[in-house]
């Protein structure tokens, strides 16, 4: 995701805790990671915003932060203005991305339920070949993808 459509969305969800307006904040720099935005103004002056970006795998996250990582807030705001129509479409395409999730999630939740129970009955696996990965529905609620101590 690109990283200034990505500071887009996460500073969408702290308009209502005056975060409308960057530059009347005293921020002046904006560094984006995978993971993290850092809101640097003077001196010790910043704001830390955490992304939700879980890893789904060994060094791999749900998705990469892309393009130009460090910019200042002018920098941001003349992207802002040049790509308004990129950021409506983006989010007019995600909400149907989340139609389409929760549909496909509704028609296939009772036979996952059935196989799990079956599996759980009789001792057998339930293994979901996904992007490449293969995951064991039995233990999905196991797994803390974020321990440290996973990869030891």
């Amino acid at each position: 995701m690109e990283a200034k459509l990505l500071l887009t969305l996460e500073l969408e969800k702290l308009k209502d805790h005056g975060y409308d307006d960057l530059r009347a904040l005293g921020f002046q720099t904006i560094e984006v990671s995978n993971h993290d935005i850092f809101l640097n103004g003077e001196g010790n002056y910043y704001k830390y915003i955490e992304i939700d970006n879980p890893r789904i795998a060994y060094e791999t996250n749900l998705f990469e932060v892309e393009g130009d990582r460090d910019f200042t807030v002018d920098e941001y705001y003349d992207w802002l203005a040049e790509n308004k129509g990129v950021v409506e479409e983006f989010q007019a395409e995600r909400a149907m991305a989340v139609m389409t999730i929760a549909g496909i999630i509704r028609r296939i939740e009772a036979d996952v339920e059935s196989a799990l129970e079956l599996a759980k009955a009789y001792g057998l696996p339930f293994e979901l070949q996904i992007d490449g990965q293969s995951f064991d529905v039995r233990k999905a609620h196991a797994v803390d993808w974020d321990s440290s101590s996973m990869y030891c």
